[in-house]
């Protein structure tokens, strides 16, 4: 695949909790504000509840609103647990998408080395020119916190009891971690990582064109056995498939050339129309 195709799968990511945070913003607009002690709205005065919120609306410039049922409102919390769900999936996805980062750019010479990140310090202290991915390990320990922040707000909303829950201290006090940790990761993430990242073209290409998974389109022309038989002999021998497929004459230099090209894999349609015209060609459809 290429770094488009994959990096899409994290664009993709991104658009789906945009999404899902714009949806909870809805829900948190449902406040409990008249229910006072246990919702009854015992000792509220008479026209406070209709213009209460109407007030908050004007000062903030918010659409809030009293819920539906004030003792759900004050009795349970689970909503705080959505929002924490919500705030470690971003968290631990991210983490993962760091994670992966720091594998891609492993190396320079015993790695991975597909990918360079951009250098935020001067090196490693004991290995002159080493780039140390502290970006990305930043965003794998908010990830980590983060997720110790989600168990303690989902103990202290279990923990509630009878009429209210008196454990939202904690719950605040961690939701809002999650939340300043997130606001400041994340800018620096692009800012300092996201943005100055560049692809290794040449050791890409390398990887491409040395891939014995190029065996697999040689299978899907000329069936399993000879796919096999020649992603074996280029991985014993250490050659490439191409020169496998030369070798024993599988295919003609111009027609490797066509099949062969890593480019053909990524894209369903390419693909399927270079498999159906060999398979016609060597009379195997």
């Amino acid at each position: 695949m290429t770094f488009g195709q994959y990096f899409s799968g994290y664009v993709s990511f991104v658009k789906r909790m945009e999404a899902k945070f714009k949806a909870l913003l809805d829900e948190a607009s449902e406040l409990p504000l008249g229910a006072t002690a246990i919702g009854t709205s015992l000792s509220v005065h008479e026209g406070y509840l209709s213009k209460v919120y109407e007030k908050l609306n004007l000062v903030t410039g918010k659409k809030f609103k009293m819920e539906e049922n004030l003792f759900d409102g004050l009795q349970n919390a689970d909503f705080y647990i959505e929002i924490s769900a919500n705030l470690k999936r971003l968290a631990t996805t991210l983490s993962k998408i760091a994670t992966d980062f720091r594998i891609l750019s492993s190396g320079p010479r015993a790695g991975i080395n597909e990918l360079n990140l951009p250098a935020v310090q001067p090196g490693s202290s004991i290995m002159p020119g080493k780039v140390n991915p502290v970006i990305p390990e930043l965003i794998n320990q908010i990830g980590y916190q983060i997720c110790g922040n989600d168990v303690a707000i989902t103990m202290a909303v279990e923990g509630g009891e009878l009429d209210l829950n008196v454990w939202e201290p904690v719950i605040i006090k961690n939701l809002c971690e999650s939340f300043k940790l997130l606001q400041n990761g994340l800018i620096i993430f692009a800012n300092k990582c996201i943005d100055g990242l560049e692809p290794n073209e040449q050791i890409c290409a390398k990887f491409a064109n040395d891939s014995t998974a190029l065996s697999t389109i040689i299978s899907s022309i000329f069936g399993y056995k000879v796919g096999t038989k020649v992603a074996r002999k280029a991985f014993e021998e250490d050659k490439s498939v191409k020169e496998v497929v030369l070798e024993l004459k599988i295919l003609k230099p111009d027609e490797a050339d066509e099949v062969l090209d890593p480019f053909v894999m990524i894209y369903p349609q390419k693909s399927a129309s270079i498999i159906k015209k060999y398979k016609k060609l060597y009379d195997l459809a």
